[in-house]
């Protein structure tokens, strides 16, 4: 979603800047209206700009570990009914694995609210080190008044995330290390052995045979310039997707559509997509505003601009269900079960249900996925392995036999 740094004014006449995230203009401005706060004026932004400001003009940025034990703490004090305000002052104090850190993170964010920005604001000062996920699920949370149960649900996502990063490092640390060892290995005798393999052939007379050792390396550089036009090549999509907003889209929308994977992606957007709308629905939020809020929430541009496109249809008059059902980004089960909500007029029991599917299923999807994913990556290895023998390995024993 893109970020828009916003120039306010209070009710005492003070200028703040402050960076706000909002599907579209419209939204922006529909969000400051009613506030004791008047925008004055708003720009759109790229938030790695603003990544290394603080409140104090220092770089700000702590880690995926501290962030996890903060979320984990302060799950349990706002939990307990402490005000967000108490919950950074008892975290502050806390003894934890990162003391020193976690008072300085608590002491930054405090320091923000009382200059009198919102907490996901203060968060957002912090963008690399809090994902926009978080950041936009805490603002939910404090329009809704739902703050506790945002930060039990981030302390469960947090954690689930950890158990999937460490299955995925385990199972990935052998056939990664072989991959690499065998690449290392080929530089190594790109660089030093043909170099003297050829010195060594050069000085034999071989009669009518030649000894021609370029055929290897016009193979190598070959190779080579795939691996390397491939590496350029996701670098350069890497780059079109942060600073485009349209290729992104299209490029989200492809991922959205790969066999297998697609599926994944799409039960992964779709968890947090019925997550925010149930987290709104609870509230009384209607769910013109409850879609809105939730496509802040989603990573994936193109689930995020079907979500914008269901909310324009919902006004437009037509049927909920039908406009999820009308669109190949949702998966069906979505429209189906929110054709059963408008029947039964339980929308948010009817969200409730989708969440807990889409856990399972991302649960269940991780497991299959890791289960087969490391033979399959032991496969390529090997392939990548014999490859580099065909290349180096046997037109040196074939130099060699016309040599001897």
């Amino acid at each position: 979603m893109p970020y828009y740094r916003c120039v306010v004014c209070n009710a005492t006449g003070k200028k703040q800047e402050i960076l706000s995230q909002a599907g579209s203009i419209a939204e922006l401005l529909e969000g400051y209206a009613g506030k004791n706060d008047f925008l004055l004026s708003y720009k759109e932004t790229n938030p790695s700009t603003m990544r290394e400001k603080s409140f104090f003009g220092k770089k700000k940025h702590f880690s995926k570990e501290l962030v996890r034990e903060f979320t984990g703490i302060m799950a349990a004090l706002l939990a307990s009914g402490n005000t967000v305000v108490s919950s950074l002052e008892l975290c502050a104090g806390m003894n934890g694995s990162y003391r020193g850190k976690l008072e300085e993170l608590c002491t930054f964010l405090l320091e923000g609210i009382r200059k009198g920005e919102c907490f996901s604001g203060c968060l957002l000062r912090c963008v690399s080190t809090f994902s926009p996920l978080y950041v936009a699920l805490v603002r939910i949370g404090e329009k809704t008044g739902n703050t506790a149960e945002v930060f039990k649900r981030l302390n469960l996502y947090l954690a689930t995330s950890k158990k999937i990063r460490t299955k995925v490092g385990g199972t990935l640390f052998y056939p990664v290390f072989v991959l690499i060892s065998a690449v290392v290995g080929s530089v190594m005798i790109l660089l030093f052995v043909l170099p003297r393999m050829e010195e060594i052939f050069s000085v034999f007379n071989t009669g009518g045979n030649s000894v021609d050792i370029r055929g290897i390396y016009s193979s190598v550089y070959l190779l080579i310039s795939i691996v390397l036009l491939m590496c350029a090549s996701i670098f350069l999509m890497a780059i079109l997707h942060h600073y485009s907003q349209r290729i992104a889209t299209v490029m989200d929308g492809m991922l959205l559509r790969l066999p297998f994977v697609g599926i994944f992606f799409k039960a992964l957007e779709s968890l947090d997509f019925c997550f925010s709308v149930e987290l709104c629905s609870r509230t009384g939020m209607n769910i013109a505003v409850s879609l809105g809020e939730a496509q802040l929430v989603l990573r994936n541009r193109a689930y995020a601009q079907a979500v914008s496109e269901v909310k324009v249809a919902a006004a437009a008059g037509s049927t909920l269900s039908l406009a999820f059902l009308s669109r190949s980004v949702f998966p069906p089960v979505i429209g189906q079960w929110i054709a059963v909500g408008e029947q039964t007029g339980e929308a948010e029991m009817i969200f409730t249900h989708l969440r807990n599917f889409f856990e399972e299923t991302v649960d269940s999807f991780t497991e299959q996925f890791l289960n087969g994913f490391e033979p399959v990556l032991m496969l390529l290895t090997g392939m990548v392995v014999l490859l580099l023998v065909l290349q180096f390995v046997l037109p040196l024993f074939s130099l060699y036999g016309s040599v001897f």
